[in-house]
């Protein structure tokens, strides 16, 4: 292991002690962005703490990433401020506001430069506020493509990977570098990273669809006709690009997620995939949209080429989206 990936481990690991640490504080500083969505100091924090480090180390490149000092509350902002001060202090020392502020307008929504950095703080903040999964999710772009991921899910137990006899904290962290594999690590300093391979299951009814959480981020009719027609009896809701995670590790073998039933025309935002995308694809699974289509990454905040997610341990890839092109044409029928 390199010095840089110790170091982006460390960073990662630390902030996934941080929004524990919240978590177990049981803080009630909840705020509601203008798109409904519920936001912590977790959020906050978490995205200072990479802020702090990639300013340190990588000050030329460009960060697009989920809060901004923009989405900070209207009412009582000195006092939202000073609570992540007061909880950031134990692991960034002594801020102040302009600090804060100034950590939180290194996010820009968008760039034209080549190398930049892409990070969710805080990924299912729904999951996190009710004692379920979430992740912490940093991706590296590179000429267009994703290079380097990090993974943090906190809460996420894989009892699979641990040693016969042994158990392993729950809490793990996955990274991946382009062309360089796949790893995972338990929350455990002395752990090493164990490297990882995707589902090699090739029939349909056999596999498990791992679907998101929330039934409003999806359309449900059009999931269950992909379930029917794939013949898949399986399926498990899990909160965030923890799923990413779990495919990666063989752990269910399809992702799916088509755009919402009251918003067809929305687009995934690229901090929501970028660090898991790299796994699960150096893991040996592969990301498209519902159509079969990459995804691009330009320099965006929105996946704006893409339409939906559909990821797969590979092997059931293309028959996955062959049953897609049929549900979206039966749609376009109904629609005409």
């Amino acid at each position: 292991m390199d010095d840089f990936v110790k170091e982006l481990i460390d960073l990662m690991w630390e902030v996934g002690i941080f929004t524990e640490t919240v978590a177990s504080l049981g803080m009630e500083n909840i705020q509601t962005k203008d798109d409904f969505s519920p936001v912590t100091v977790a959020d906050y924090g978490a995205q200072i703490m990479v802020s702090h480090w990639l300013n340190m180390h990588f000050k030329d490149e460009p960060l697009i990433a989920e809060e901004s000092s923009k989405t900070l509350p209207e009412e009582n902002q000195e006092g939202f401020i000073d609570t992540l001060i007061s909880v950031l202090k134990p692991f960034l020392g002594n801020l102040n506001r302009s600090k804060i502020i100034e950590y939180l307008e290194l996010n820009c929504s968008e760039t034209k430069e080549k190398s930049y950095w892409v990070l969710d703080p805080l990924d299912g903040t729904k999951g996190f506020l009710r004692g379920n999964q979430y992740a912490i999710s940093l991706g590296h772009v590179n000429r267009g493509v994703v290079d380097i991921g990090v993974l943090v899910c906190p809460r996420l137990d894989l009892p699979s990977l641990s040693e016969k006899g042994k158990t392993s904290p729950k809490g793990c962290l996955f990274i991946a570098g382009k062309k360089k594999g796949a790893w995972v690590k338990h929350y455990n300093p002395s752990a090493d990273l164990i490297p990882i391979h995707v589902s090699e299951c090739k029939e349909p009814p056999k596999a498990q669809l791992l679907r998101s959480y929330e039934s409003k981020h999806t359309n449900l009719e059009k999931t269950a006709l992909f379930l029917s027609k794939m013949g898949i009896h399986s399926s498990i809701p899990v909160d965030s690009q923890v799923k990413y995670g779990l495919l990666a590790c063989g752990e269910g073998e399809i992702i799916l997620r088509f755009p919402p039933t009251d918003n067809p025309t929305y687009r995934e935002k690229v901090w929501d995939h970028a660090g898991g995308v790299i796994i699960l694809e150096e893991a040996g699974g592969k990301v498209t949209d519902i159509l079969g289509n990459p995804f691009q990454y330009n320099g965006k905040s929105l996946l704006n080429n893409s339409v939906g997610v559909f990821a797969s341990n590979g092997y059931l890839h293309d028959i996955g989206i062959q049953v897609l092109q049929e549900i979206m044409e039966i749609s376009q029928e109904k629609e005409g």
